[in-house]
């Protein structure tokens, strides 16, 4: 016998349909989600092989809250944490663990090893930190003194601008910057990559993946740093860095533009699957690392 729908029972067909319909949704987006973490694990794991000649040390800051030393995942060389940081994990973090600096006592971390790069040293970390400090601070330092070379890499005060600092063999005091490189990111993560030239005398300042345009020149006729031992994340008292600081890496070569984009994706994901970041700012940032 035919029965006719009536408008109650056809609504009701409806509303079960979109039910179903948002369940097949969120297990696709889930499964896709997965998919697109796994692709970045993996491009992470082949740009680590494919560096790992360059690679000369690691820092992951995974090694937890309470810990007063850190550990080079690469080379197993040891860090301290002088008058330590605090410890950051979960959400606050791009990966397991992170440390914040607040600012007060003379805190820092400190390493030590060596290596030979006369030409070329490529810096990688993912930081973050407010706009506009009040005064100098000093995020990262590394090398030897006079004459063997070195360098460190700053905000100046009042500004948003990053400098790499170098030393020439007779001074300390040069620089090549670039202007507003915080602009738009007050106390969001930024992965940052800093590469020097010492052949070509330039400095290469890349931003969550993209090449940041013009490169800033060395303004002096430079001596190649022959050798690297001191290196320090730095919140001194004098120069108080004042944010999170997570994944340091520092390479012997200039790490192409590919490797730097994967590296990034890499770190997106996982602040993805943490919640750190929202599903539209995720999107927002592929996209503009795929527009430029």
């Amino acid at each position: 016998m035919n029965k006719s729908f009536t408008l109650i029972e056809i609504l009701v067909v409806i509303v079960v349909i979109g039910i179903l319909s948002s369940f097949i949704l969120v297990g696709m987006s889930s499964i896709t989600n997965s998919a697109t973490i796994a692709k970045g694990k993996a491009f992470a794991n082949s740009l680590r092989d494919s560096l790992l000649m360059s690679l000369v040390s690691e820092w992951k800051l995974n090694d937890g809250t309470g810990s007063s030393t850190i550990v080079d995942s690469w080379g197993g060389k040891t860090g301290t944490l002088v008058n330590v940081p605090v410890w950051k994990t979960g959400a606050d973090c791009v990966g397991g663990s992170c440390l914040y600096f607040d600012g007060t006592g003379n805190k820092y971390v400190s390493t030590a090893f060596s290596f030979s790069a006369p030409n070329y040293i490529t810096v990688e970390f993912w930081i973050k930190g407010s706009i506009n400090p009040s005064n100098w601070q000093w995020i990262l330092d590394g090398g030897q003194s006079i004459p063997n070379g070195s360098f460190s890499i700053v905000r100046p005060v009042n500004a948003n601008d990053i400098q790499y600092r170098y030393s020439n063999g007779t001074t300390c005091t040069l620089n090549a910057g670039y202007a507003n490189f915080f602009n738009g990111y007050d106390n969001k993560w930024m992965h940052v990559v800093i590469a020097a030239d010492y052949v070509n005398n330039l400095v290469k300042y890349y931003r969550n993946g993209i090449l940041l345009s013009p490169s800033a020149s060395m303004t002096a006729p430079i001596k190649p740093i022959t050798s690297f031992m001191n290196f320090a994340i730095y919140a001194t008292a004098d120069y108080p860095f004042i944010g999170y600081f997570d994944e340091t890496r520092i390479y012997s070569q200039l790490v192409s533009t590919f490797d730097i984009q994967q590296k990034y994706y890499s770190g997106l994901n996982r602040m993805l699957v943490k919640r750190n970041i929202s599903n539209n700012e995720y999107a927002e940032n592929i996209l503009n690392l795929t527009t430029r």
